[in-house]
C-alpha cells in the first residue's frame, strides 16, 4: 500500500468512506473466498487496477465501482503480496 501523501488524502476523504461502506453493503462476503465457496465477511475494499501513479486519471480508477473489489483482510494482504513478487 501506497504512503503518498495524495493517496492518503484519497482514502481519508468523505467520497471514498461512502463508496467504500457501499461497497462492503452490497458485497458483504469476501469475493475470492466465494468462488472458493467459503463465507467470510470482507472488511477491506480493493481497487483491481492501482490508482497510484495515474496522474489524472486518479478518480477515475480510485471511484470506480466496477475496479473495486470485496476481500477479507487475508485475501487482501495475499494479492498485495502476489502485486510485490518478483516475476
Amino acid at each position: 500500500m501506497s504512503r503518498d501523501k495524495n493517496y492518503q488524502h484519497l482514502l481519508n476523504s468523505k467520497r471514498w468512506k461512502t463508496l467504500r461502506q457501499w461497497k462492503l453493503e452490497q458485497n458483504p462476503l469476501c469475493e475470492l473466498c466465494e468462488r472458493e465457496g467459503k463465507v467470510v465477511s470482507a472488511i477491506d475494499v480493493h481497487h483491481k487496477i492501482t490508482f497510484v501513479g495515474k496522474g489524472d486519471k486518479t478518480a477515475k480508477y480510485a471511484y470506480d465501482y466496477g475496479n473495486l473489489q470485496a476481500l477479507c483482510k487475508e485475501c487482501h494482504q495475499a494479492v498485495h503480496n502476489i502485486r510485490k513478487s518478483p516475476i
